[in-house]
């Protein structure tokens, strides 16, 4: 991410903390249908927000643009969790296949 990015982003802290009636049961990010990488991250447990990005660039977690903001969707974001999910379920599958 270049600083260009850090700055654009910047302001999105205050957001972050403030919680409305369609925030997630944390309360820290509301639920709207897409989110900007910073959000992505904490929506995600805390994990680096030059983590998000780095999903984002490899295609990982597919994003778009919304005038200059990047912006995920939810559903692109359900979705990566998922595959996520699923991805380890069949490793400890197979770990188990291959210990026993």
């Amino acid at each position: 991410m270049s600083h260009c990015h850090a700055r654009q982003y910047a302001n999105v802290t205050p957001m972050l903390g403030s919680a409305d009636k369609n925030s997630d049961e944390l309360g820290s990010v509301p639920q709207r249908d897409a989110y900007q990488p910073p959000e992505v991250a904490a929506l995600l447990g805390g994990v680096g927000e030059r983590f998000i990005w780095k999903l984002i660039g490899t295609g990982e977690l597919p994003s778009f643009k919304l005038g200059r903001l990047r912006m995920v969707a939810r559903a692109d974001l359900d979705a990566f969790i998922a595959k996520l999910r699923e991805d380890e379920q069949k490793a400890r599958a197979h770990a188990a296949e291959t210990a026993a």
